[in-house]
């Protein structure tokens, strides 16, 4: 792609400022890890403009993100827990390991001025196609409404695809024959009333578990399987049927929103392609490319916030469990202190006035050491 857009190389530095930066972080982590400024600024200027390249840098951002954490979260839990300079050490590592492989897509990207940039050019580009005709208070709810549907975009986040995934669920219980019994029993008392049935459906629920190993047709069980992935590898992993039996449930109780949802899903992905169809009729070819590469790249930023953001589910148990052992051990040995809890960047702006003198060194000491996530 050949195009004359260009951003700002003011942009391109590391930001002074982030607008959702309730931690604080733009404060701590250029200071903590100095190394961090060079190395957004590297990938600014390499994928700044270049949405498939930036896409697979965030791929690999959350692969290592996920590898880091798995071997922090292995060592703690065989750790010392009460001791206060483990713990201490093992928030250090989360913090190098969310500023390095997290907070750069996450924050400097999804909330920075490159794409605060790209939704400025998509608005003026929007103008430049929408219908004109009209009174100039109808023309600016056309450009908002134009606005609304490429920022919302055709990516489903979380909550989402948890809702598409609900639709897919209702659809094999549906029609895989093994089900059809106990399905048509659960159903009804979802119906008649989901709390005072919730013991009763979930001796049905348990009673479909095994049988999923064994449904007769290869693809509906892989699907099944598929779309059931969490929860049944949660339940075999703590022996407990919850998980299972609790997204079972929610997919049949909400299934009729789920199902109004999806329709408005594939509405929105109609209305994108009718928007484009608009914009390649109207703007010049350059103009066009200025106008898809803004929408990817908006796109790209909103879609890896959601999709690096899904490990807070397990990464911020464990990161706060850390506070609570931390509070504990200095309250335990000075009953006078009041120390509250907080977000991810705790051990920064309220811990570390409460440590002792050598752990306040360990924190405040700027870490000059590249990440390496083998040496998390």
């Amino acid at each position: 792609m050949s195009i004359s857009l260009k951003i700002p190389d003011n942009l391109l530095k590391f930001p002074r400022f982030l607008p959702n930066d309730i931690e604080d972080f733009i404060s701590y982590y250029p200071n903590k890890y100095p190394g961090i400024i060079k190395k957004y600024e590297e990938v600014a200027e390499k994928y700044a403009m270049d949405p498939e390249g930036f896409s697979e840098y965030a791929d690999s951002q959350k692969k290592e993100l996920w590898d880091g954490f798995k071997k922090i979260e292995t060592e703690y839990k065989n750790g010392n827990q009460s001791n206060l300079k483990f713990l201490v050490e093992t928030d250090l590592r989360l913090n190098k390991l969310f500023c390095y492989r997290f907070w750069i897509v996450n924050y400097l990207f999804a909330d920075g001025p490159i794409h605060e940039f790209y939704i400025d050019m998509m608005k003026h580009m929007i103008r430049k196609f929408v219908d004109v005709s009209g009174e100039a208070e109808e023309f600016e709810q056309k450009v908002l409404l134009v606005q609304r549907d490429l920022l919302q975009s055709d990516f489903a986040d979380l909550y989402l695809q948890q809702a598409l995934s609900g639709v897919k669920i209702i659809r094999l219980l549906e029609n895989i024959p093994e089900f059809k019994e106990i399905y048509s029993e659960v159903l009804k008392l979802i119906t008649d009333d989901v709390k005072e049935n919730q013991k009763e459906i979930n001796i049905l629920w348990e009673e479909l578990y095994p049988m999923i190993e064994h449904i007769k047709d290869t693809k509906n069980r892989e699907s099944l399987i598929g779309e059931l992935s969490i929860p049944l590898n949660l339940a075999k992993r703590y022996n407990k049927m919850l998980p299972l039996t609790n997204a079972l449930t929610h997919a049949v109780e909400f299934r009729n929103e789920n199902i109004e949802l999806e329709k408005r899903y594939i509405g929105m992905t109609a209305d994108i392609d009718r928007i484009f169809l608009q914009a390649k009729k109207v703007l010049s070819k350059e103009e066009y490319e200025v106008f898809e590469i803004s929408y990817k790249q908006s796109r790209n930023f909103a879609r890896y916030k959601d999709i690096i953001g899904a490990i807070d589910t397990e990464l911020l148990p464990m990161w706060f469990d850390i506070h609570s052992k931390v509070i504990d051990i200095l309250v335990k040995e000075s009953p006078n202190l009041k120390i509250r809890s907080g977000g991810q960047g705790l051990l920064f702006y309220r811990l570390i006035w409460f440590l002792p003198a050598e752990l306040k060194v360990s924190v405040m000491t700027p870490d000059l050491t590249p990440f390496d996530v083998k040496k998390t």
